[in-house]
């Protein structure tokens, strides 16, 4: 959607500055077809300055090749408005509402475009041209009018260096083009068209004066000609003024063309009846008039003369838009009022321009009579002007001239008005958000003691705001917590103060956020929020609501009131209907949510796109805080390889006064170099981050910076002195509804207590946070070592302890199966191999069909690395394997083919690892039954409890559902698949005496009925049980003891082999 969607601000059509933003009405006028052939369409020229002295025909000119031509056009008149660029944007947005193609109106210069203002007029006309009907024309008269030091030259030349050829621009100004469009000249981009172009030639001199119906005599006019040099309005006066009176030869060469205006003017205005002349002189203080206004500043038939006027040329300019209006000439404009000066008595001058002033306020030209009050210190009407045009101003983008308003009062008028105080200190937050806050404050002292309900709650919302954008010193927050509890009880959230009372809520919940997530009437904050959310008409504020709603929810975690509330953020998102800043906000959230469901790729994507979209846009605001949500996924996964470019950018974001973004980005430093093993930078880092947060006075940040630390600790092997860090954290107060904090901390702790063998506490301590994991989705591992918590969560499988919540959470952050158990199958592999008894492959939870045509050497090359183990096999001795005929570069060429081949197959490009010169199936992403049955094999005949041991021999019993399925004819594969099966063997003989003595009844029972019914393995598993009953010396209890088992099988409709039955027999026998 970009930066052309619907924007906020006053953009509705009003009759205020008719004139500004409307094509001039030229009436009869002289073709000049040699002028009107250079504006032809003529390839490159995309652009047109035309310049010249006033009164020299540029307006004219311009207006007659629209009008033959029927082209759509925008005609944008500057002047002293222009020198603020929000006003420039507010007003020339308004002007191409009618040759828009699309509803959405250009955005206005608001607060969060103002730091890369350049990027803001890059991409407005951008957009702008991409929606413009094609054919238009883009005029901007009277450009010398720009006040000095306007940017609106910069942003003039940013619009013609994006012209499509579709559009055409138009300069009109009595200065030649500025020293930054050379270049448009010079690549015929833009056209010059000067005052020797511009100048009447003597043949459309005589043209004119036949138009016009003169009867000046040909020596005359031949004179007259010479002495206006061209210049046409000069013509025009001397006709006004001619009574056969004598052209003089020359004129004094220190004459300007304004000198020479002023002097004829003033010779026609002495001819004019005293009625015209008074009307004059009155409306000259109306920089544009209908006739409503005109007859109310003079009490005269203002229709009659302002049209009788303009038919005769004199130097009257009639404007059409939604109402007609009209504007005098500026250099006639300029003499009239030099005239009334000289006319009236100072008394009479001061009530005129009072009166003008009034009726330029009723008829929305607030500007123009703000500037008329200005000049005869009318404080009390200005300050009444300022106070009924804040809000526009401010919704307008337009705090620069709110500010110079105010500016404008006497001191001892603004120092104790505490609305204009708030006022100024709203004007002043992009610029000086210091000041502001110390103005907002002295405003809410005097609010206070007024007992002014809403004054206080807008001063109170500013200046909570401003610091928690700041996010510099978060302990100035508990004094206007307090005052806010108050305000609160006093507030009504009826339908009339509902946007006072949004915002108000907005910023309370935010401030308690971030200094006290213990307050008693949290709960109730949250609550209020949400009715208002569904209850608020104002978009602004309704983003501000439903934003700290939700980092609310993820804060105190709260995470599954968050996650419901994706598809509104999305919904709003997509509507339509928010600006480029409020797409950016959700787009973050959205992100937000992506971490806390774990799906990380998402997250990334909503990164990548809301920072698009700010670089599209030039706003950056929320730059550290998108980033930072990339780098907490890729942190928490252990994912540290693109850590580092993100950290990258992140450091690029911080603002020069965010003390909590530089203590989050040293945090985050922190927590990188511990997974990194680089634990002295980790400590460095950690120290700053933990300083910074203090001073910046953030609860829940200064936790869990303790949290890193604790990890920090353990890594650097001190637990005791980890678990002293963890102690006391749950007891802060100001964290008192913070759920997330105790599920970390349960984490930290059982990791300290697993590191010192403290089993029993620790598996009550996993528990205790998975249990809350369950309740509240909390699956947020901020602060905790990949690896680490990799271990714990082993343990807690093993233990048995919520087993669900455990794999979500080793799936959410993709622990490395390689730190838990290398062969421990519960958790969500990425690969999932079967080859003991059947052969399949799971690939991230799907079953892998293989074909008939499955090609063949890829799987032989897995059975090769299967049978190889963890430990790999050389890339030489595989090559030779499975090609024996071939030389070793060829042979090596066809396994490097075949490796792909097999990632390929597997769809996953790190599934096959190498190292060392080594190939192998990666540990970290690959399952395989028999690597966890081999692995559960030699665990049995370790030193364990008899009762560990049942249950190791179990779970391999249970894995073990046949021989080594893969063996493609590969001598590796035979050895391997002999050696599981006398694993097997083993397994079996010393899961025998526990399962007969049930019976054969459990799980493994089944499995060991299975292989005494098989006769070979029946003798080898007797081999093997009267060898280790041997060497104790108790044969007699082994012969007992298979007998059992012969019997069992009986009872049960089976029975044993022939060689099991002979070798039975030879062991009976005396």
């Amino acid at each position: 959607m970009g930066i052309f969607s619907a924007s906020r601000g006053v953009m509705n059509p009003t009759r205020s500055h008719v004139a500004k933003i409307s094509p001039i009405s030229i009436g009869q006028a002289l073709r000049r077809e040699r002028l009107l052939a250079l504006l032809e369409p003529d390839s490159p020229t995309r652009a047109f300055w035309i310049s010249g002295p006033g009164g020299a025909g540029k307006t004219t000119l311009i207006a007659d090749f629209l009008d033959s031509k029927k082209l759509p056009s925008l005609w944008y008149q500057v002047d002293s408005l222009d020198g603020d660029p929000a006003t420039f944007f507010y007003y020339f947005g308004r002007a191409t509402e009618p040759l828009l193609v699309e509803e959405h109106s250009p955005p206005l210069l608001t607060r969060e475009y103002l730091p890369e203002i350049d990027i803001f007029i890059l991409h407005y006309f951008e957009a702008l041209f991409q929606r413009l009907r094609p054919g238009s024309w883009l005029v901007f008269d009277n450009f010398q009018d720009a006040p000095e030091g306007s940017p609106l030259p910069r942003i003039l030349h940013a619009a013609i260096k994006q012209l499509p050829p579709h559009i055409t621009v138009a300069v009109l100004s009595r200065s030649d083009p500025p020293p930054n469009m050379a270049r448009f000249i010079a690549n015929r981009t833009l056209k010059h068209i000067g005052w020797n172009q511009l100048a009447f030639t003597a043949d459309e001199f005589t043209s004119f004066l036949d138009f016009s119906g003169s009867t000046v005599a040909a020596p005359d006019a031949a004179r007259l000609h010479f002495l206006t040099k061209g210049w046409i309005a000069g013509v025009v006066l001397w006709l006004l003024h001619y009574s056969g009176e004598e052209i003089p030869d020359t004129v004094p060469a220190q004459w300007t063309p304004e000198n020479i205006f002023d002097y004829f003017a003033s010779e026609i205005l002495e001819k004019t009846s005293a009625e015209i002349r008074t009307f004059l002189l009155q409306t000259a203080f109306l920089p544009n008039m209908t006739v409503e206004m005109a007859e109310e500043l003079t009490g005269m038939p203002a229709a009659e003369i302002l049209e009788s006027l303009y038919r005769k040329n004199f130097f009257v300019e009639k404007h059409r838009l939604r109402l007609v209006s009209y504007q005098y000439h500026p250099l006639f404009r300029r003499f009239l009022s030099l005239q009334a000066v000289r006319f009236y008595d100072a008394g009479a001058l001061q009530s005129l321009r009072c009166r003008a002033a009034k009726i330029l306020e009723l008829h929305d030209l607030a500007e123009e009579a703000f500037r008329l009050y200005s000049q005869v210190d009318a404080f009390g009407p200005m300050q009444t002007l300022i106070l009924s045009r804040a809000q526009v101003l401010i919704d307008q983008g337009r705090y620069t001239v709110l500010s110079a308003w105010i500016d404008t009062l006497p001191e001892e008028q603004t120092r104790d008005h505490p609305w204009l105080l708030v006022w100024k200190s709203v004007a002043m937050v992009p610029y000086d958000p210091k000041e502001s806050v110390r103005l907002a404050t002295e405003a809410y002292r005097i609010f206070a003691k007024n007992n002014d309900i809403a004054g206080q709650v807008l001063s109170w919302s500013t200046v909570v705001d401003i610091l928690t954008m700041m996010r510099s010193g978060f302990a100035q927050l508990d004094g206007w917590i307090e005052e806010g509890g108050r305000l609160g009880d006093l507030l009504s959230d009826d339908d009339e103060s509902i946007g006072l009372s949004s915002r108000f809520a907005a910023a309370m919940l935010m401030a308690l956020l971030l200094r006290n997530q213990g307050h008693p009437e949290m709960e109730k904050w949250q609550t209020r929020c949400e009715k208002l959310f569904f209850r608020c008409r104002d978009q602004q504020i309704a983003v501000a609501l439903i934003k700290n709603l939700f980092w609310s929810y993820y804060w105190l975690g709260q995470l599954h009131k968050a996650l419901n509330m994706e598809s509104g953020l999305r919904n709003l998102r997509d509507s339509g209907t928010l600006p480029p800043f409020g797409q950016i906000i959700m787009g973050a959230l959205l992100a937000l949510a992506g971490v806390m469901r774990g799906d990380h790729p998402e997250c990334h994507r909503l990164v990548r796109e809301s920072l698009d979209l700010a670089e599209k846009t030039g706003i950056h605001v929320f730059d550290f805080l998108i980033v930072s949500f990339s780098v907490y996924s890729a942190l928490g996964q252990g994912e540290l390889q693109t850590v580092q470019p993100l950290l990258t950018k992140l450091e690029g974001a911080l603002s020069n006064y965010a003390i909590w973004d530089k203590g989050q980005y040293h945090y985050l430093l922190a927590w990188y170099a511990m997974q990194d093993g680089d634990l002295q930078n980790a400590e460095e880092h950690l120290k700053i981050a933990l300083s910074l947060e203090k001073a910046c006075g953030n609860p829940l940040t200064i936790a869990l910076c303790k949290i890193l630390r604790s990890q920090l600790l353990l890594e650097l092997g001190r637990p005791a002195k980890a678990e002293a860090v963890l102690g006391s954290m749950l007891s802060e107060p100001r964290l008192g509804h913070n759920r997330i904090l105790p599920f970390l901390v349960a984490l930290a702790q059982a990791d300290c207590a697993y590191s010192q063998q403290r089993e029993e506490e620790a598996r009550d301590l996993c528990a205790r946070a998975f249990a809350a994991a369950r309740k509240e989705g909390l699956w947020i591992p901020f602060g905790l070592s990949n690896k680490r918590l990799s271990v714990v969560c082993s343990r807690a499988l093993q233990a048995e302890i919520e087993k669900e919540m455990v794999l979500e959470m080793i799936k959410r952050w993709n622990l490395k199966p390689s730190t838990i158990d290398s062969a421990s199958e519960p958790q969500p592999w990425p690969i999932r191999i079967v080859v003991l008894g059947r052969f399949s492959i799971h690939c991230h939870e799907e079953p892998l069909t293989l074909s008939a045509k499955a090609p063949k050497k890829p799987l032989e090359l897995l059975s090769l690395l299967i049978c190889a183990g963890q430990n790999g096999i050389l890339r030489e001795t595989a090559a030779d394997k499975l090609w024996p005929d071939s030389d070793g570069d060829r042979a090596i060429r066809a396994l490097n083919t075949t490796v792909h081949r097999l990632r390929r197959l597997l769809g996953d490009d790190e599934v096959v690892a190498q190292q060392g010169g080594h190939l192998m199936l990666n540990k970290e992403r690959c399952w395989v039954d028999c690597w966890r049955f081999q692995s559960l094999a030699h665990r049995s005949k370790g030193p364990v409890q008899p009762e560990t041991a049942e249950k190791i021999c179990a779970e391999a019993l249970s894995l073990y559902q046949g021989e080594y399925s893969i063996g493609y004819g590969l001598s590796a594969a035979v050895r391997y698949a002999n050696q599981l099966h006398n694993y097997w063997l083993d397994v079996v003989a010393a899961t025998l005496p526990a399962s007969a003595a049930r019976g054969f009844s459990e799980d493994a029972g089944r499995a060991i009925r299975q292989a005494l019914t098989a006769d070979d393995s029946a003798v080898a598993i007797f081999h093997k049980m009267i060898g280790s009953y041997r060497k104790s010396g108790a044969t007699a209890e082994a012969v007992d003891l298979l007998q059992h088992c012969r019997n069992l099988l009986m009872e049960q409709g089976l029975a044993l082999g022939q060689k099991a039955e002979d070798f039975l027999k030879d062991l009976r026998k005396p």
